[in-house]
């Protein structure tokens, strides 16, 4: 349990099974399909329709297209359950507990089974946990805007991450240095855990860096020309993130915020830069 979110692992003689509820659900077979370059987005698009229409699993529907096999649907859902066993590990905030027994009959008719060494998927959870928090430390925020030095272009990548389909993505978003690293996970479709560990890689290197203040007022101030709001308020929500919530800070964000429909948050902002202005005044 964390929070609203419960994770049921269920261990048996005919394998594992997961269910999740809340927040923080699985990754969908399609985007784990998606990631080891087994499908297209086109393809998926096309299959998630179809099932829809014919109210069948996404993973049969596949199959019957040609555009997978059995093994591909096996690997993936093997690959779904651990990594969110592998997630475990890595919450902060969360009670666990073991009860023996069978399983509630949702669990029985719910997801495939697949089996497992317990004891090398434990470890395997435990060395990741460990490496999680050298990671974190280097990449402490998932709205953090990295972008490439000079240095990338010469960056050792012989980690085995780098081979995985969806890295050359990661790497080619990087270049453009405008996405946060939600936006570089969402649209590589990478694990969470192989991104950032990606990102520390080249961080130790010298490879990418942070985008300063400074920059992320410059690509604000382009994307409102351009009437881009949204990521005009991405970057100006890392500026004040990073400390630079002046009151012309506050005021762009403020108007940039309401025009993606998010008065709440928009109105926080104008009273931070009201604020200064009397502040600034009384002075």
């Amino acid at each position: 349990f964390d929070g609203d979110t419960r994770k049921s692992i269920y261990f048996s003689h005919d394998g594992v099974a997961m269910l999740s509820r809340g927040r923080k659900g699985q990754d969908s077979l399609g985007r784990i399909l998606l990631r080891y370059g087994k499908i297209s987005d086109a393809a998926l698009t096309e299959a998630l329709a179809k099932q829809k229409a014919e109210d069948k699993k996404l993973g049969e529907v596949l199959e019957q297209m040609g555009l997978v096999t059995s093994t591909d649907i096996d690997d993936a859902i093997r690959t779904q359950i651990e990594e969110e066993i592998y997630n475990l590990f890595i919450w902060k905030e969360a009670s666990f507990e073991f009860v023996e027994g069978p399983p509630p009959g949702a669990a029985e008719a719910g997801p495939s089974r697949v089996t497992f060494n317990v004891n090398s998927l434990i470890m395997e959870a435990q060395r990741r946990a460990d490496e999680w928090n050298h990671i974190r430390g280097l990449v402490p925020s998932l709205d953090e805007i990295y972008k490439p030095t000079e240095k990338l272009p010469e960056a050792v990548v012989t980690d085995e991450v780098f081979h995985f389909p969806f890295a050359p993505k990661v790497l080619e978003l990087l270049q453009q240095g405008r996405r946060n690293v939600h936006e570089l996970i969402e649209e590589s479709h990478a694990a969470k855990f192989e991104a950032c560990k990606i990102l520390a890689l080249l961080l130790e290197q010298g490879a990418i860096e942070p985008v300063s203040i400074a920059d992320l007022q410059a690509f604000a101030q382009r994307c409102s020309a351009r009437g881009e709001h949204a990521q005009a308020a991405k970057f100006l929500s890392r500026v004040v993130d990073l400390g630079g919530a002046t009151p012309a800070v506050n005021m762009s964000l403020g108007y940039a915020l309401e025009s993606i429909d998010e008065p709440e948050r928009a109105s926080v902002h104008f009273k931070a830069a009201a604020e200064a202005y009397v502040e600034a005044m009384e002075q």
